[in-house]
C-alpha cells in the first residue's frame, strides 16, 4: 500500500508563503485570470467560432465546385475513351476485311 505525501509537510514555512503569494497574485478575488474578464473571454472565443465558421462554409463551397468541376471532367473523359474504341474498332474491322 503507498502513502500518501502531503506536500505541505515537505515546504518550509517561507516556501508555504511564496507559494500562497503567488496563487493569490495569479487571481482576483471573484477567482478570474488577472487579466480578462469572463466576458471577454467569451467574446474572443465567439470571435474565433465566426472565424472558423465562415471558413468551413468557404471550404463547402469550393468541394461544390470541385464536384461540378470533376463531373464535367468525367464526362469529356468518358466520351473520349468511347470514341477511341470506336475508331479502334473500325480500324480492326477494316483490317480484318469485315467491312
Amino acid at each position: 500500500m503507498t502513502n500518501l505525501i502531503d506536500i505541505n509537510d515537505r515546504l518550509t514555512e517561507l516556501e508555504i508563503a511564496n507559494r500562497s503569494d503567488r496563487l493569490s497574485e495569479h487571481t482576483k478575488p471573484s477567482g478570474e485570470p488577472p487579466d480578462m474578464s469572463l466576458e471577454a473571454r467569451v467574446a474572443k472565443l465567439e470571435a474565433s467560432v465566426s472565424h472558423i465558421e465562415s471558413d468551413i462554409s468557404e471550404i463547402k463551397v469550393d468541394i461544390r465546385e470541385l464536384r461540378s468541376s470533376d463531373r464535367s471532367n468525367f464526362l469529356i473523359v468518358f466520351g473520349g475513351i468511347i470514341t477511341s474504341t470506336l475508331g479502334l474498332a473500325a480500324i480492326m474491322a477494316k483490317g480484318f476485311g469485315w467491312l
